[in-house]
């Protein structure tokens, strides 16, 4: 784990790690960066509003549709619902979370059982 996957679970940041993280990062800069080849070497230039360094300090809520687009793309379904009790729970395949407050708990705990699950198979 490097220094700033360390900081980042310090802060209880949403944060890939192993190879969920390489996987992730990589379909990163394929489908959200453009590289241009020129005269003066590589140029990195983003399609989306923030490069991968500035991705991992965006606010949760802003990385889980990014983090959701990758699941779909390696055959993972996250799924944020609300029950008709009070609160928020996910889905990820055919395992289902408990019930958290908010939407924003049960983000993170879907991220979470999303890369455990990526990183055991």
């Amino acid at each position: 784990m490097n220094q700033q996957e360390i900081k980042m679970e310090e802060k209880g940041k949403m944060v890939l790690s192993g190879q969920a993280k390489e996987k992730f990062e990589k379909w990163y800069f394929s489908t959200q960066c453009l590289i241009i080849k020129g005269g003066q070497g590589v140029a990195i230039i983003n399609k989306g509003v923030v490069g991968l360094n500035r991705f991992y300090y965006l606010p949760d809520s802003m990385k889980f549709g990014v983090y959701q687009d990758f699941a779909d793309s390696v055959g993972f379904r996250i799924v944020i619902a609300t029950p008709k009790r009070n609160g928020f729970y996910w889905e990820i395949g055919a395992e289902e979370s408990i019930v958290f407050k908010t939407r924003s708990e049960a983000r993170k705990a879907a991220i979470e059982k999303f890369n455990e699950i990526f990183n055991t198979n």
